[in-house]
């Protein structure tokens, strides 16, 4: 139980952090912080051997969410989360998707989605309208 605590102030905290880093650094200094640019053919296989770590990390990302006075979309989430797995040596890939609505007017959306192993840290429930055009290794 206390690690649960410890584990949602972990996620707040950088979820705040996550947010700073989206509001003041131009994406193209934020990129190498989420990892190595890699493409879809070249993403490494991954080991499954912290599943359980991983879900109590997305666990304690969707509370840290529901506390936070701040904005948390997907992209802060995942950040937030890649921080917590990268702290834990754990190697996690951040997914930057885009879909376009073709609803009378023409509209871009984009999604960030992260993954452990096999599992969905972040993102999941939407990961499959988006097609991946940025995908970070680390």
């Amino acid at each position: 139980m206390p690690a649960d605590y410890i584990r949602f102030g972990e996620a707040w905290f950088l979820l705040l952090v996550a947010r700073c880093m989206l509001v003041v650094l131009p994406f193209r200094r934020l990129a190498p912080l989420l990892g190595r640019d890699i493409t879809a053919e070249s993403i490494p296989l991954m080991q499954n051997g912290r599943q359980a770590m991983a879900a109590e990390i997305s666990t304690a990302i969707r509370r840290g969410c529901r506390h936070a006075p701040f904005r948390t979309m997907c992209f802060e989430k995942a950040i937030a989360a890649k921080l917590m797995l990268r702290l834990r040596r754990m190697p996690s890939v951040l997914f930057l998707g885009v879909s376009f609505e073709k609803g009378g007017v023409k509209t871009m959306k984009a999604h960030a989605w992260l993954q452990y192993g096999d599992s969905i840290v972040t993102g999941g429930d939407e990961m499959q309208q988006y097609h991946p055009v940025g995908i970070f290794y680390s």
